[in-house]
């Protein structure tokens, strides 16, 4: 077990991707440093998928963030590449992936890589449909 020096500061952790692979994860993209925007962070998807997704960010074969969203993964990351001024969420994950981006230029060790799984099988209870990401 190695301290976590990415997205959750201080958590002491094991390598954990391969348990989001097994159960159907897939690699969709990455974070870097803003071509466009001096001092900012941008993505990269391979690709997208509208709704009802599961995602996490790695680095090192460490999942260090995971979360979900309803609006499709380019919506919900640009929400996090300019955060707006009251969501601490945005913030926050905005200034850890930048702090990774930054090392990245020099040791390619840190990229932040996006792992996605797609509810493509919802159930139906007659004319309502169960959406597996939100289910607890």
């Amino acid at each position: 077990m190695e301290k976590n020096d990415g997205l959750v500061p201080d958590a002491p952790r094991v390598p954990n991707l391969q348990r989001l692979l097994d159960v159907g994860f897939e690699r969709v993209g990455s974070w870097m440093a803003s071509p466009f925007k001096s001092g900012g962070i941008d993505f990269v998807l391979t690709k997208e998928y509208p709704s009802n997704v599961i995602y996490a960010f790695a680095i090192r074969n460490y999942v260090n963030y995971v979360g979900v969203t309803d609006r499709g993964l380019a919506r919900r990351f640009t929400a996090y590449a300019n955060p707006g001024p009251c969501n601490k969420t945005d913030w926050s994950v905005c200034k850890q992936i930048k702090a990774c981006t930054e090392m990245d230029r020099e040791d390619d060790r840190w990229v932040v890589e996006i792992y996605a799984w797609f509810d493509q099988d919802k159930s139906q209870i007659g004319e309502f449909y169960v959406d597996r990401c939100y289910s607890f």
